[in-house]
């Protein structure tokens, strides 16, 4: 290999190095979430991230549930019909696996373990840092979170 041809793969290799100590340090960001319930029924909003590590607070119901720990506590924050629910959290997701606002409508934890994703009576919510405002509303029988209109 040609000095020129190492020079580069060296870059590369420290770039892809850097990248992965970067991705690996993520550092903590700020959510300020708000959910305003349309529908006739109430509604379970509760943060998380597609998968583990998970930080404190940030934990799906699957994996409370799963927990000697959970002892029928429900981790996310029930909204009656009408009303609107508010929150703000910090955690430490990273690309690939963002935060994620699940709205069920259930309110007891045994009903939101048997909603997976995809079902009607579940939406799934990608969120960035900063702040998050949705309205829930149904479409053809099917949950949703959109922007909340001003």
């Amino acid at each position: 290999m040609n000095p020129t041809a190492k020079t580069t793969v060296g870059r590369l290799l420290f770039a892809l190095l850097l990248a992965t100590f970067l991705g690996g340090c993520a550092s903590s960001q700020e959510y300020d979430v708000t959910v305003t319930n349309k529908i006739s029924e109430p509604v379970t909003a509760w943060i998380t991230k597609n998968y583990g590590p998970y930080d404190p607070g940030w934990e799906p119901p699957e994996m409370l549930a799963a927990s000697s720990a959970m002892e029928n506590q429900l981790g996310g924050t029930v909204i009656a019909p009408g009303e609107t629910g508010h929150a703000k959290i910090s955690g430490k997701p990273d690309f690939g696996n963002p935060a994620i606002l699940r709205i069920y409508r259930a309110t007891k934890i045994d009903a939101i373990l048997s909603l997976s994703q995809g079902s009607p009576d579940r939406a799934d919510y990608p969120m960035t840092p900063g702040v998050t405002d949705v309205d829930v509303t149904q479409v053809n029988g099917q949950l949703t979170a959109v922007p909340h209109e001003k």
